[in-house]
């Protein structure tokens, strides 16, 4: 019996930038940026934490895939010993983050006892390898 795996293509991802440029998360270093704070000139930098950051990496670099908590837990946590909720509690801190972008979240699906699945366009973010600010 032939056993066939589904192969992923993977992005290489760095950025995740909405439409108009006014907020970048920056995958590699963690950090939401939100330009143009409060209508003023200036940027607010918000930076995740080291898991949720592996977290949306590991989303993004799957977007559009249903991943599990088992995967995520494997890819994020390596041969570290978590109880399962510490997935749920990161994405939690996720969304928090993703609410000040779009209040619905609607990038992040939970599919009920299977896993999540990421789209970043329902959000208004666009994946990027480089983000040149100087072109927004």
């Amino acid at each position: 019996m032939l056993e066939f795996e589904l192969i992923r293509e993977r992005s290489v991802a760095e950025y995740l930038v909405n439409k108009d440029g006014s907020i970048i998360v920056d995958l590699h270093n963690g950090t939401f940026t939100f330009r143009h704070f409060a209508g003023t000139q200036q940027s607010q930098v918000i930076r995740m934490g080291t898991r949720e950051a592996g977290v949306l990496r590991y989303l993004v670099s799957n977007s559009g895939y249903l991943v599990s908590k088992d995967e995520i837990l494997n890819s994020v946590w390596r041969g570290r010993i978590v109880c399962e909720n510490t997935v749920s509690v990161a994405l939690s801190n996720l969304r928090k983050l993703l609410r000040r972008v779009d209040p619905d979240c609607r990038c992040l699906v939970t599919v009920a006892r299977a896993g999540y699945i990421f789209y970043p366009y329902r959000s208004g973010f666009i994946i990027e390898g480089n983000y040149d600010r100087k072109n927004r």
